[in-house]
């Protein structure tokens, strides 16, 4: 079973039950984006208040969530590329169209929070 897009079956399983990288793709929104919450937390083994508190005055909480999650996928599951490709392209398409500070600045907090080391260009933002 592909650890990103899962049969309709597997989506009545609890989040918990499955690998970090299938539980984002599940708490992804249709739009594209993910919410700032504790699961979304849990998936980088971080608590929600450390992302809350490291996120840039200027940006919404969604917009920090979804960079995030695209900092994570491309940082630390690069080797399943395959399986989140498509949801990575929709999720910087709906954060190039938010309106958005200094993003560069944002991929900077992103990377140093999360300990990945990925570019703006990386990202497709």
């Amino acid at each position: 079973m592909s650890s990103i897009c899962l049969s309709s079956a597997a989506r009545f399983q609890k989040p918990s039950t499955f690998p970090s990288s299938t539980c984002i793709g599940l708490l992804r929104k249709a739009s594209g984006c993910w919410e700032l919450d504790a699961t979304l937390a849990d998936v980088f083994g971080k608590t929600e208040d450390e992302l809350t508190n490291q996120k840039p005055a200027q940006v919404d909480g969604s917009v920090w969530a979804t960079l995030l999650a695209l900092i994570w996928l491309y940082g630390c599951k690069i080797e399943q590329q395959v399986e989140w490709q498509f949801v990575a392209m929709k999720a910087a398409s709906w954060i190039s169209s938010q309106k958005v500070g200094d993003l560069s600045q944002c991929v900077c907090v992103g990377n140093v929070l999360l300990g990945c080391q990925v570019t703006q260009e990386t990202l497709g933002i």
